[in-house]
């Protein structure tokens, strides 16, 4: 009787102890698998896709064809690698068409001797190949370790991407930003049907300017990649203008030093028609696609991140089998 007292008085500590141990392994396995990892949301691989990934701050945009085919624009600084990298790996990315790096600042081709090392790499597109900076002298010590061709483009060069999807170059422009890199960042617009995405890299707003005057009433896009990461230097009222777009992109760090995106851009943005203005420090990476017609984020209604771990244990349980 005694005996069965203590076991009584024993149950209550064994099974929390037992809940405790299959949470921990649950929490250990889980890790193990990447279920946990931040979480990507579902995404429709018939269409094109533009990821523009959580690199803090910095640049950092994938696209994917409905081919199969990937391509990316900038890297991100050399200390957010490790997140670029895990990201591609999640996705699948093995190997890259083109690595189009817009100018030679850190914070945009910091993270291109990591893709050498871990991807497939077609070609490097740039700029220019003349520039002092330490990171710009060892993407090209990489590039050229490697045996990757290195092609300069300009303004009027097409970048075959894709069957459905090519990209425009439409600057650099002539002497332009002789005193000022962000002023040559390689600007690209990338078209699928009647929708159309424009980046821009770091362009200020003497190329903006430029931009302007060559193309007028053509730059307009549906969607937008706002200049040096949302700063008031970028995305000037008259350039807003004449792109108009429905949906604005802001590739910024969480709390980053220069406090971008400044608040007048968020207003030039906003009073430019822009929708939708959507940014990597508080949304993570942004995943928009298009069918032609439309772009649209890449996000399943309803569905929550305990979802998408559920997803992911019925798909080990199903490799498994």
């Amino acid at each position: 009787m005694k005996n069965r007292n203590r076991i009584k008085k024993a149950l209550p500590a064994v099974c929390a102890a037992g809940a405790l141990l299959l949470i921990a392994a649950f929490l250990l396995i889980g890790s193990a698998c990447g279920l946990f990892d931040s979480a990507l949301p579902p995404y429709d691989r018939s269409l094109p896709g533009v990821f523009f990934i959580d690199v803090g701050q910095g640049d950092a945009i994938l696209l994917s064809s409905p081919d199969g085919g990937y391509m990316m624009i900038d890297t991100g600084s050399e200390r957010a690698a490790d997140a670029l990298t895990e990201t591609l790996d999640r996705l699948g990315v093995t190997e890259l068409k083109y690595l189009l790096l817009t100018h030679p600042d850190e914070d945009h081709v910091g993270g291109a001797c990591a893709l050498f090392d871990r991807l497939t790499v077609g070609e490097v597109l740039c700029g220019t190949e003349k520039s002092d900076a330490p990171c710009w002298k060892s993407v090209l010590i990489g590039a050229k370790e490697k045996d990757l061709p290195v092609r300069t483009v300009r303004s009027g060069d097409r970048i075959d991407f894709s069957d459905r999807m090519t990209l425009e170059v439409l600057a650099p422009i002539g002497e332009i930003g002789q005193r000022n890199d962000n002023d040559r960042s390689v600007v690209v617009r990338a078209s699928y049907g009647n929708c159309s995405f424009l980046f821009t890299g770091d362009a200020e707003k003497e190329e903006e300017d430029a931009l302007c005057v060559r193309y007028g009433k053509t730059l307009e896009s549906s969607v937008l990649k706002a200049g040096h990461h949302g700063s008031s230097t970028s995305s000037g009222e008259g350039f807003l203008s004449l792109v108009r777009p429905s949906v604005a992109v802001i590739s910024c760090g969480k709390d980053n030093a220069f406090g971008h995106p400044h608040e007048e851009v968020l207003r030039r943005l906003g009073e430019a028609g822009a929708e939708q203005i959507l940014r990597t420090d508080v949304s993570s990476t942004v995943i928009l696609q298009t069918d032609g017609e439309r772009v649209f984020p890449a996000e399943t209604p309803g569905v929550t991140p305990f979802d998408r771990i559920v997803d992911r244990i019925r798909n080990l349980f199903l490799d498994v089998l």
